[in-house]
């Protein structure tokens, strides 16, 4: 083991529901680090989280003995979810990653607590499986399909809205960010290109730095249009490869018109 290079952690829980179930939502609350698996001092931790198969979340924070990380990231899936834990070294220079463990999480159960303990290391992660809400009195409402154009003061928030959530939730890497360069109404909907770009430094090294392009569109007077919206972005091969895909659940009723 190589002692004077930084370490990263990745955790590894398996959440599982029938195939036949709906979509369950989850909250990721906490990461709690007991006993750090690089005896030199903090862990550079990285969890990631998928939602039947894709990567949907990337959280990064330095966990040392003692120290509790707030993931709070809420997200949906149908048949399966997954976050994967390891103590992330450099395999480059011959010290390879730390597998610390995996959980299989009972969807039914309504708050649940993992423990990671492989490698001399001890993780507990939370996280609560979270009601349905009730149906809203306007869910049978027909959306405008013709919607009037927002005004550009609300074409700016929205905007800005966008930008800021992407940052935080696609692009990945204390580095990662997300530039709107093109956001429009037309033929009755919002349509928008976005540059997003992957970038992670540490100790002055940077470990990776990749941009794409993502493009969508949604109905602005239409509640659920705007919630099911997907974005995927490619990762670079540092991360895996792949895509990252989110929706635009969270920010919804900001960005209707």
């Amino acid at each position: 083991m190589i002692t004077n290079v930084s370490r990263w952690v990745f955790l590894v829980a398996l959440i599982v529901v029938p195939k036949s179930s709906p979509a369950t939502d989850i909250l990721i609350k906490k990461l709690k680090c007991r006993t750090t698996e690089d005896y030199t001092g903090a862990d550079e931790c990285r969890l990631m989280i998928y939602a039947d198969d894709k990567l949907v979340k990337v959280f990064y924070d330095d966990l040392n003995d003692g120290d509790e990380a707030t993931v709070s990231f809420k997200f949906s899936f149908n048949n399966s979810a997954t976050a994967k834990l390891y103590d992330d070294d450099i395999p480059s220079i011959g010290d390879a990653h730390d597998f610390l463990g995996q959980i299989d999480i009972n969807s039914n159960s309504t708050n649940g607590v993992g423990v990671f303990d492989r490698d001399d290391a001890f993780y507990e992660l939370t996280w609560s499986i979270i009601a349905p809400p009730p149906p809203s009195p306007n869910s049978n409402t027909t959306p405008n399909p013709n919607p009037t154009p927002p005004s550009q003061t609300k074409m700016d928030s929205m905007k800005s809205t966008l930008e800021k959530f992407l940052s935080s939730e696609l692009a990945q890497g204390n580095e990662g960010k997300a530039t709107i360069e093109k956001f429009e109404f037309k033929d009755g909907k919002i349509k928008f290109d976005v540059k997003i770009r992957h970038r992670h430094k540490t100790n002055g090294v940077i470990l990776y730095s990749v941009n794409t392009n993502v493009s969508g569109e949604f109905n602005p007077s239409d509640l659920t249009s705007i919630k099911n919206t997907k974005l995927c972005s490619n990762l670079p091969p540092a991360l895996g490869g792949g895509e990252i895909c989110i929706t635009l659940e969270q920010v919804a009723a900001l960005l209707a018109a």
